[in-house]
């Protein structure tokens, strides 16, 4: 009889083992997937803070004064990125074609419609459209 109490407390004693062991690996997945979920989050708010950097310019009646600020802004980020697929492009009627020794600039007295167009797989902003209003 003394045996079999023995045999059934061992045997409990594996199966609570088993249950705490089971248990750390559920734990340690969810972990890992609370990670893998911040690490998307961080990188949503990147594409957020770089796309606002340029939506805080965007409009139907922009000033000419800011749509200067905006070029100077672009060309200066297009200046110090080394990644092509992060560098910003103007269309429209502002261009950022200018020679080495001046930066681009745009007429004050004007206004203008600025339009920024994001990539759809990154989200990020890569090319703005720059209308002159008549």
């Amino acid at each position: 009889m003394e045996n079999a109490t023995k045999a059934l407390l061992i045997a409990a004693a594996v199966l609570i083992v088993i249950i705490i062991i089971s248990l750390g690996v559920y734990v340690v997945s969810m972990g890992k997937d609370q990670i893998a979920g911040g690490e998307q989050a961080l990188s949503d708010l990147e594409i957020n803070t770089f796309n606002s950097t340029y939506e805080n310019y965007e409009g139907t009646s922009v000033a000419g004064s800011r749509v200067n600020s905006l070029v100077k802004s672009v060309y200066n980020h297009n200046l110090t990125e080394s990644d092509e697929t992060r560098k910003i492009s103007i269309d429209g009627d502002v261009s950022l074609a200018v020679d080495a020794e001046t930066r681009p600039t745009v007429g004050t007295g004007k206004r203008y419609s600025v339009v920024c167009n994001k990539d759809k797989k990154s989200g990020l902003i890569t090319s703005i459209t720059i209308t002159e209003l008549k």
